[in-house]
Parts: structure tokens; sequence; C-alpha cells
């Protein structure tokens, strides 16, 4: 027999306690998608009422969309899986595209942030993934983290959030809650709790 030493994901429980947070300007100009549930609104009115400047953006409008001169968040909210475009991905691409000279340009002072929030299992496919699910709101979090590595000025985050959390309310908080916490880059919230993932070793055992 040979042991060989692999690494494995496994989602862990994520805490509150010694977690940074990050400051954006009071009156930071941030834009939420519209992911056609109440979710969105809520985010929004959530953001106003902490003193942010924030716009619902819909994705499927983006073409007449330009590049605001100074833009400190931008988040984007998957839709459910049965108001989700074929062309979502694309639609999201394009977004960060033309938000990307404003996360860039301005008076430099306090953090941008970019924020995309799936909607798999509340831990990004690491649990029982409903087959009606949709999949394709899985490929944000490769976008967040490819943001991540191209602007590292830029607080990246993906949030996965449970398809079947539906308290609109409380997810609302969560979000706006773990909007401003410094990291990780990956963060799964779900009636279970929130949670991260993280890289295991383990040692498996083979016949030579």
């Amino acid at each position: 027999e040979e042991a060989l030493n692999r690494s494995i994901v496994a989602p862990i429980s994520l805490t509150n306690e010694g977690r940074n947070t990050i400051l954006l300007s009071p009156d930071a100009p941030i834009w939420v998608t519209d992911d056609s549930t109440t979710l969105s609104e809520a985010v929004v009115l959530g953001l106003r009422e902490k003193g942010f400047q924030t716009d619902r953006i819909a994705l499927d409008n983006i073409q007449q969309l330009s590049s605001p001169e100074c833009l400190r968040g931008l988040v984007i909210l998957a839709p459910p899986a049965n108001a989700m475009s074929e062309n979502f991905l694309k639609d999201a691409f394009q977004l960060v595209q033309i938000a990307g000279p404003g996360f860039r340009h301005g008076d430099n002072q306090g953090k941008t942030m970019l924020v995309t929030v799936s909607r798999l299992d509340g831990m990004f496919g690491f649990d029982v993934l409903n087959a009606q699910n949709n999949p394709l709101s899985g490929g944000l979090a490769g976008l967040v983290k490819t943001a991540a590595h191209e602007w590292p000025e830029v607080h990246c985050k993906a949030i996965d959030l449970a398809a079947d959390f539906a308290d609109t309310d409380t997810v609302a908080n969560c979000l706006l809650e773990e909007l401003f916490f410094d990291g990780p880059i990956e963060v799964g919230i779900s009636a279970q709790g929130v949670k991260t993932l993280e890289l295991r070793q383990e040692l498996l055992t083979v016949d030579s």
C-alpha cells in the first residue's frame, strides 16, 4: 500500500469574531443589479439607509449604460433559476467591464468593492444541489476571483446564497453585513449559517 496526500475542498462555519470591515465613503455610489425579486429592492434600501448613493441596474439594459466617472461598489445578484437568462454570465461580465474604470478612477479615498451573489446551495455546490437550480450563476465566483487578481485594490467577494433560503429580510440583512467584511473571498449563506471554503489535507491509501 502507498499513502498519497491529497487536498479536498470543504465548507467550514464562519463567525464574525476577529473579522475586519472595509470602509467606503459615505456618499459612495453603488450599483446593485435587479434580480427580479424583492431581495434587490431590500439590498438597495438597506444601502441607502447606510448613507450610500445606490442605484438598481437592469442587466438586460446594460447596452445603455456608460462607464461612471467614479463608482465605489457593484453588487451583482443572480436571479432565481426560473428568471435567469442564458446570457446572464455574459451580461454580468460586460457590466463588470463597464464598472471597471469607475472602480479605478476618482479620488482613491476608501475602498471599492465588487461582490457577486450566486444562488446554489449556500456552499458553492459542496452541499446537496437541487436539480431545479440553475448552475449558471456558479460562474460568478470565477468572475470575482479573476477580478481580484487583476484589481488587487478592489475588495472582491463571491457570496453563494442557498436557493431555498427565501426569508427576504433575513437574507438581505445577512448580505448587507457580509458586503463589508474584508474576506474571505468566498462566503456561503444558508439557513445553516454562514460558511466559507478551505483546503484540507487528507491521506489516501491506495494499493501499489
